[in-house]
């Protein structure tokens, strides 16, 4: 979808998308007490025969990036249990999510930068009792996560901490 351009606040289907590209995916028990899992994804993703609204002395772009999809994005996790027994696990793992560059506005030359958040995770099983905490961002990175235009881009979450405790019954 493409702005219109009398109406900037509303979108015209226009054109079409194509997307191609490469994932990958590993999980894996390195010891028995070290496990991991990482996803990798290299998408090539265009709009065509987009009608863009003219600025100044260019002419209307017939290609461009889909608005917020980036070409490279992965992810680790790496998880480690202190205490491993049939009724009781206790671990920590740690995290990494990268987001590559992307187009930030179809009307703009807006280009959201890459950005790595580093993430840290403790666990407690016993029975049917589960509590984790997690911390997300824990270098509290400053990163666009989104936008809706050149002057609406949202910001990602900056460093939290999140508890859970749950039951299985």
């Amino acid at each position: 979808a493409a702005p219109h351009p009398a109406l900037p606040f509303f979108l015209t289907q226009a054109g079409s998308q194509r997307s191609q590209g490469v994932e990958a995916n590993l999980t894996g028990q390195i010891t028995p007490r070290l496990q991991t899992i990482s996803n990798f994804s290299y998408n090539d993703s265009y709009l065509y025969g987009v009608a863009q609204p003219v600025v100044g002395d260019a002419a209307p772009i017939a290609q461009t990036r889909v608005r917020g999809v980036p070409h490279w994005l992965g992810n680790f996790w790496l998880r480690y249990n202190f205490i491993q027994e049939q009724n009781r696990t206790l671990g920590t793992a740690l995290g990494m999510r990268y987001v590559g560059s992307r187009l930030g506005d179809y009307s703009s030359d807006l280009v959201l930068p890459s950005y790595d958040v580093w993430d840290l995770g403790f666990y407690y099983l016993r029975g049917r009792w589960n509590a984790s905490l997690l911390w997300d961002n824990i270098f509290n990175v400053q990163y666009a996560a989104t936008s809706l235009s050149q002057y609406q881009v949202i910001p990602g979450t900056t460093g939290n901490v999140r508890l859970s405790l749950s039951a299985t019954f």
